[in-house]
């Protein structure tokens, strides 16, 4: 019985903190010469407070990173040349908004949110983007926003009697983000259906 109490509290709009891994697709053609796959995986970190019974405040942060690398061949001379470079891409999100859910049980709830999305990125160009020291190295930054909706499911364990609960949960929704530009080097739109798994403390 004291487990069920534990258990229902934890739901019940607790202060929540939680690390995370989130995909994100984009069908956006300048994001697709940055990323192989055609979307950001990123990791990420979330905080929340309850500001009433059914109503979080949340904010997180999130950082991701894509590449490509291109080669061109250029047979003019007699010899030919092939000539190869690299793009980098390092995309940091940072969000801020509001989360409501309702229990099904006393250990289990689903929710609802809807967060501003503050996008900074950096994309370098040259053989080795990673070293953001290399001589000749283009390198641009650009900042955007959108938002993020997305519906969840979530179930907390509580951690013996300490007053902490263990939770783990699943998110799936939809991150729409205006068009960044990124100096002269690209514009990126990174929108599409996103999902996210995390695990966290509520305490």
């Amino acid at each position: 019985m004291l487990s069920l109490i534990l258990i229902g509290a934890a739901l019940a709009g607790d202060r929540e903190l939680d690390v995370h891994l989130s995909v994100q697709g984009s069908d956006d053609p300048g994001w697709n010469y940055l990323s192989e796959d055609g979307h950001l995986t990123s990791i990420g970190l979330r905080g929340g407070y309850p500001l009433h019974k059914h109503l979080v405040l949340v904010g997180g942060w999130e950082h991701g990173a894509a590449g490509m690398e291109f080669n061109s061949y250029d047979d003019s001379g007699d010899d030919g040349s092939e000539t190869s470079f690299q793009t980098g891409s390092y995309i940091n999100q940072f969000q801020l908004g509001l989360k409501s859910g309702f229990g099904v049980n006393n250990w289990a709830k689903f929710y609802g949110t809807v967060q501003g999305d503050m996008l900074y990125g950096i994309v370098r160009v040259d053989d080795d983007p990673d070293d953001d020291e290399n001589p000749g190295q283009v390198e641009a930054t650009g900042v955007g926003f959108g938002v993020l909706a997305a519906a969840g499911f979530e179930t907390a364990v509580p951690l013996g009697k300490s007053g902490l609960s263990l939770a783990f949960y699943g998110e799936l929704g939809y991150t729409w983000l205006a068009p960044t530009h990124i100096g002269e080097v690209a514009t990126i739109q990174i929108d599409g259906v996103s999902g996210r798994v995390g695990t966290g403390l509520r305490f």
